[in-house]
């Protein structure tokens, strides 16, 4: 007896509006519940009993399928009261299972081959097995790394681009020996992918992967709904006919109503009792559901239309989903994804925009015209945080619209009556959207901190989030590369960036929005902050030897940003210096001093469109002020004080990697023990320096991940404590005035230049490239570079490293760009540029395959 577990407990959430009243088993797709397809597949593979793993309107599925006997298999039915992950429901509904059996989604669409699956498993005397399946993005899904004979080596759910090391994924169909359940805890959440399967490849157990062909689709949203909707009748799945092929490509139901002088333009599917009027026209890759009904001039083309919904005269539908009795009048209009949940009504010559969605029952009177979800809806973008903030163009990326949406999800993250800091540069750009944001986060009943109209560096927003004991903070910043640029950060109660778990719940949060409202007398008040600037400049002398900085003064050229001018000049006034400042503008145009402006040679030219890094001008600017103005060291600083880039009294740039060695050099002077927290991509020279008694800690490299790990290796008790008195390794990179100090502290220790300093750090060689990839392309080009490598290729936090005879490459794809980075290191330098030549090429190679 074969015997399966279907998991179809979910809410599909992503799904809504249309999963707002029914489960997302129930969901139709060619005018079946989804779910009815995985009883299809278990019965044409012999099985002949299944267990359906229920929690979210449980009734909905036990209702419709009773006891399976219309599927010829016995069905039964295991109800979780509470929420026990996947492999927790699967542990309760396999009880008395004695032999070999299946799990599979109850919302998922595939046509793999489960005997081929079940044999591969037996031959390799497996004790799991996952079945996988090759995607273009596995952003959503568990990334899958298997050897030669499928053996299971590495294991990542969810990663973020940088962490893509592989297209491989699982599908969530699982062949399980009974022993299985003895790993699975009873009665408590557990999950296959976060839980059971790390404990099984700790363990040692044998897990293995079966990459499986034929179709497999997860139903995971509303634009897979649609494309697998586009496979089947493109042929590419293979599943029960949706009725009787009336003429190629058209399947319609015996009782569907079609009159001669419709027109229909294959290939679409008519439902059961569904009336199609002379002069309507059913276009190519339409759905149409039970009892429908198309009046003349009604049109479809590209869309799901489901049960008894009405389009009336002169309707048009495109590329759009309409739930069970949905109606149209005559000439309303849904237009490209737009999503309208059962029962919503439109008037005459209403219209529906394109990617709006209409929750149930809803009526839009004659007329009217809809751009933005009514009640609740999703964002155009799901992924909205790039490598640390969220980046756009005003008003075309960031509007105000969003800007209220992002402070009402961040709002939402905090008890009513929490307190947030919000700062910002006073560009154009910040001055537009921080209204709209401050108006979102009050609508929350959350109250704000504004730092004001002067424009605030970013260290100094982060410093009031710790000072004022705030739960969080926003930070504005305008772009110095693209006009009406703007980047957004979101600092927790600790300083640092928030987590990708809270990144994700405020993309969930814009996704559906679901933010809390609060009445107007329970609304957040408003209180403006001033002197922080001054508060924070008397935090950053309190972290050095401010004494010993007044007795070993050097002769400073700094590039800052206009607005830090009165800061950075009161900063150093206080320790007795005679600094060169040399303030630029949003425009990079430069203020230079008069000495100055007979050598200058490089003209300012509107740099390169990157938002993280500092154009070319600024650092030949500090080279020329350097050598006329015979200066011991040059620095400048980012535009929103968080980068900085020295020079030596040579005029020789501080590369990166260089710049790394030298932070964790000064903060091995503070805590000799460590532990250093660095990312994956930072020189391996720097183990060298940590091996002298500390302790080296290596993270993603992406800043959340990054902040997170050196939180929690700092032993940090309170944010105070965390953010400035242990002085975390993170803090060189983004505190620019702090980090100079700091540097200048510790040549007045050493009595030398800074040049003479980096000579007794490690030497090493090292070369980057970042080559043009498809988002799409990325798991495969790494998946197909490990293949290559065989026992070179070594598993690495994020992306994969290379350990080679002439050094190492680390081929990492980007979190935000179509980009892969390479980052090679040799004992020469030609070696790592010939290494990154090396894969450079083979990159754009794969990914153009």
């Amino acid at each position: 007896m074969k015997s399966a577990v279907i998991m179809a407990g979910g809410n599909g959430t992503r799904l809504r509006p249309l999963t707002c009243g029914r489960p997302k088993p129930m969901v139709p797709f060619l005018n079946r519940p989804i779910m009815e397809y995985s009883l299809h597949l278990l019965r044409r593979h012999g099985f002949s009993q299944a267990v359906a793993s229920l929690h979210y309107l449980p009734e909905a599925i036990m209702n419709y399928f009773g006891d399976g006997r219309d599927w010829e298999i016995n069905l039964r039915y295991s109800l979780e009261r509470s929420p026990l992950g996947t492999a927790g429901g699967v542990r309760l509904a396999a009880q008395g299972f004695d032999e070999t059996f299946v799990v599979l989604s109850g919302d998922g669409i595939t046509d793999i081959d489960l005997e081929q699956a079940i044999a591969f498993h037996r031959q390799r005397g497996a004790l799991a097995t996952i079945v996988l399946t090759r995607v273009e993005n596995p952003l959503e899904f568990g990334v899958v790394l298997v050897d030669k004979d499928g053996r299971i080596r590495r294991f990542l759910e969810k990663p973020g681009w940088s962490q893509v090391f592989s297209d491989t994924i699982n599908t969530g169909i699982y062949i399980l020996e009974p022993e299985v359940l003895e790993f699975i805890p009873p009665e408590v959440p557990y999950d296959f992918s976060q839980d059971l399967f790390p404990a099984l490849l700790a363990a040692k157990k044998p897990l293995f992967g079966y990459v499986a062909e034929g179709y497999w689709c997860d139903i995971g949203n509303l634009e897979q709904y649609r494309q697998a909707s586009i496979d089947f009748l493109q042929g590419k799945i293979h599943l029960p006919a949706p009725g009787e092929e009336i003429a190629p490509g058209i399947w319609a139901a015996k009782s569907a109503a079609i009159d001669p002088r419709a027109r229909l333009n294959p290939p679409l599917v008519i439902g059961e009792g569904t009336t199609v009027a002379a002069g309507a026209w059913v276009d190519s890759f339409t759905v149409l559901g039970k009892d429908v009904v198309m009046e003349s001039g009604a049109s479809s083309k590209r869309s799901i239309i489901w049960d008894r919904a009405q389009l009336g005269y002169r309707s048009e539908v495109r590329g759009s989903v309409l739930g069970t009795r949905v109606r149209l009048a005559e000439r309303a209009a849904v237009l490209e994804g737009a999503v309208l949940a059962d029962d919503v009504f439109l008037g005459r010559g209403a219209i529906v925009r394109p990617r709006v969605k209409v929750w149930p029952a809803k009526v839009l009177e004659n007329e009217t015209v809809l751009t933005d979800h009514l009640i609740w809806g999703a964002t155009q973008r799901k992924t909205l945080f790039g490598h640390k903030a969220i980046t756009g163009k005003v008003n075309y990326e960031l509007t105000p619209e969003l800007a209220a949406k992002l402070g009402a999800a961040f709002g939402t993250l905090f008890e009513r009556g929490s307190t947030v800091v919000v700062g910002s540069d006073s560009g154009p750009a910040a001055n537009l959207i921080k209204g709209a944001l401050l108006s979102g986060l009050l609508s929350t009943g959350v109250n704000v901190y504004d730092l004001g109209q002067e424009a605030i560096l970013t260290p100094i927003t982060r410093y009031a989030v710790v000072a004022l004991a705030a739960r969080g903070g926003i930070h504005l910043k305008s772009s110095h590369v693209f006009k009406d640029g703007l980047s957004l950060e979101f600092f927790d109660a600790r300083g640092l960036n928030i987590s990708q778990k809270l990144e994700r719940k405020i993309e969930n949060a814009l996704e559906r929005d679901d933010y809390r409202r609060v009445s107007s007398r329970l609304a957040g008040q408003t209180s403006y902050q001033a002197g922080l600037a001054e508060a924070y400049r008397r935090n950053v002398l309190r972290q050095v030897d401010t004494a010993r900085l007044r007795q070993h003064r050097q002769r400073l050229v700094l590039l800052h940003p206009a607005a830090a001018t009165s800061l950075l000049l009161d900063l150093f006034a206080e320790l007795g210096w005679n600094i060169h400042s040399v303030p630029y503008q949003y425009d990079f145009s430069l203020d230079l001093p008069a000495k100055l402006k007979e050598s200058w040679e490089v003209e300012p030219s509107v740099p390169e469109p990157r938002w993280d890094e500092l154009p070319p001008v600024l650092v030949e600017a500090a080279r020329v002020a350097l050598k006329h103005l015979r200066a011991d060291l040059a620095a400048v600083m980012g535009p929103a004080g968080e980068e900085l880039i020295l020079v030596t009294e040579n005029g020789k740039v501080v590369e990166k990697g260089t710049y790394t060695l030298l932070a964790t050099q000064l903060y091995l002077r503070r805590h000799p023990q460590g532990p250093v927290v660095l990312p994956v991509t930072a020189p391996q020279a720097a183990e060298k320096l940590v091996g002298n008694g500390g302790h080296l800690v290596r993270s993603a490299s992406r800043l959340p991940i990054l902040l997170e790990k050196a939180w929690e290796a700092s032993g940090a008790n309170s944010p105070a404590d965390g953010l400035y008195q242990k002085v975390p390794f993170w803090l060189y990179q983004l505190d620019a005035p702090l980090a100079l100090l700091l540097v200048l502290e510790e040549l007045a220790l050493e009595g030398i230049t800074l040049g003479r300093y980096l000579t007794h750090l490690p030497r090493f060689s090292e070369a980057r490239a970042a080559v043009p990839c498809r988002t799409e392309a990325k798991g495969r080009v790494l998946r197909k570079l490990t293949e290559e490598a065989g026992e070179s290729a070594l598993e690495a936090l994020e992306g994969v490293t290379f350990q080679l005879s002439r050094g190492r490459a680390l081929i990492l794809p980007d979190a935000v760009e179509p980009l892969c980075q390479i980052y090679c290191e040799a004992s020469t330098l030609e070696d790592a540029a010939e290494l990154a030549r090396h894969f450079a090429q083979r990159v754009k190679e794969l990914a153009q395959e």
